[in-house]
């Protein structure tokens, strides 16, 4: 291997940019029947997974897809587990951009969940401060949808290894019971109820456009849509919450 910091096989070097940069990857799960596959950006401390379905197409989870499945399993490994710390003392932790699901989790199996800004420093801070409050305490996972995951106190920010790890034994333990990823997608779903996303983004370099753009969006709630019903708007920056 001759690493190339040019990362001349992808458009964009970021597995968060879904199929085309796993194209190569694909290429070679193809040629040796595997069904999985775990790739970590530059470095590792993001991580994308990819499953291939029945039909033979592949599946790219989001990062909302995956703090599910994530959530889920850290759960199911706690709960049978001999941690002598209740799930009531268990914390979870989201952004305020990333889906609520966690939020759901946390309402029916009884751990408590905690959602703060956009970005690693707050959720890793955050954990730091409530490991600090008390030995009684433990941080079982926190993630954000741009494919970051912490899912162990030793580390508190986010992982793509341990992501990676704790992820293929989620996969394995699924394989024995003839499970795929999306099937237990499914299951949380139907358990906890359908939480879809749908998230992208748009380079603008010009500030009047970019005010223009912010502006419509803050008075959103005025405007008509035959199509959806805005229940409320956030905007992190003035503190409102609608």
């Amino acid at each position: 291997m001759n690493p190339d910091p040019e990362f001349p096989t992808v458009r964009f070097p970021n597995p968060e940019e879904g199929k085309s940069a796993l194209n190569d990857a694909i290429e070679t799960a193809n040629r040796s029947g595997t069904t999985i596959i775990l790739a970590n950006d530059p470095d590792a401390d993001r991580l994308a997974v990819a499953e291939k379905s029945k039909s033979g197409d592949w599946k790219v989870f989001n990062g909302n897809e995956l703090g599910a499945l994530l959530g889920w399993w850290i759960i199911y490994i706690h709960n049978n587990s001999k941690c002598p710390i209740e799930l009531k003392n268990c914390y979870m932790i989201a952004s305020t951009v990333s889906s609520k699901i966690l939020e759901t989790m946390a309402s029916r199996d009884g751990f408590t969940f905690i959602e703060t800004l956009t970005g690693f420093k707050w959720m890793g801070n955050k954990a730091h401060d409530l490991v600090n409050l008390s030995n009684g305490i433990k941080i079982l996972f926190a993630f954000e949808e741009a494919i970051g995951f912490m899912v162990s106190p030793a580390v508190l920010d986010k992982d793509g290894i341990t992501a990676g790890i704790r992820l293929a034994e989620l996969a394995a333990h699924l394989h024995n019971e003839g499970l795929t990823l999306a099937d237990q997608l499914t299951k949380i779903y139907e358990m906890y109820g359908y939480h879809v996303s749908e998230n992208s983004y748009y380079i603008c370099r010009d500030p009047d456009i970019i005010e223009q753009i912010f502006t419509r969006l803050r008075k959103f709630d005025d405007e008509a849509s035959d199509e959806f019903t805005v229940t409320f708007l956030s905007i992190i920056e003035f503190s409102c919450d609608s």
